[in-house]
């Protein structure tokens, strides 16, 4: 009975050590901790969200994009997904499937000038460049230091052949 405490104290200590390692580990990465909240929680779109910044972050786009469109299916109105998965697509090469998004959410009523510019990046790589322009230049209406915006029309219209132009936008993104 004298040792049945400390060998029970004892126990205890290990199972927590154990308890606690394990944890850590998915404490490890982003990735493992959101991967871990997504098992926990597969119906709530916020994990998943998570999950998907955390693979986009590491290059993994096919996996973000997985992630993003869950969270649609679960929120379809989480404006930064359909911004997300833009964005993934457009990484991706996938310009056609940007602009779809994009409209999609515009469709919503979503319209921020992220999704806007969002939209303006695909608009010039398929073709569609002088509606690229026009959207991107709306953007600064509304966000006029917005840099990513300046640095696609600065390209935009350097395919132009408008220096002026080009070099205006460049100045105001540097």
């Amino acid at each position: 009975a004298r040792f049945a405490v400390p060998a029970a104290a004892a126990l205890w200590v290990a199972a927590l050590s154990h308890a606690t390692l394990a944890r850590n580990e998915v404490w490890k990465s982003t990735v493992s901790l959101w991967s871990d909240t997504v098992a926990k929680s597969p119906n709530k779109w916020r994990p998943w969200f998570n999950l998907g910044c955390a693979y986009g972050e590491t290059g993994r786009l096919e996996d973000a994009e997985r992630c993003f469109r869950k969270v649609l299916e679960l929120e379809s109105g989480v404006m930064l997904a359909h911004s997300n998965l833009a964005t993934v697509f457009i990484q991706q090469q996938k310009h056609r499937e940007a602009l779809s998004v994009c409209r999609d959410a515009a469709a919503r009523g979503i319209a921020t000038p992220e999704l806007e510019h969002t939209l303006g990046v695909p608009q010039c790589f398929v073709g569609q460049v002088d509606e690229g322009i026009r959207t991107l230049s709306h953007v600064l209406t509304r966000r006029p230091a917005y840099r990513p915006t300046h640095l696609v029309l600065r390209a935009a219209y350097a395919h132009r052949k408008r220096e002026e132009l080009a070099l205006t936008h460049y100045r105001k993104a540097a």
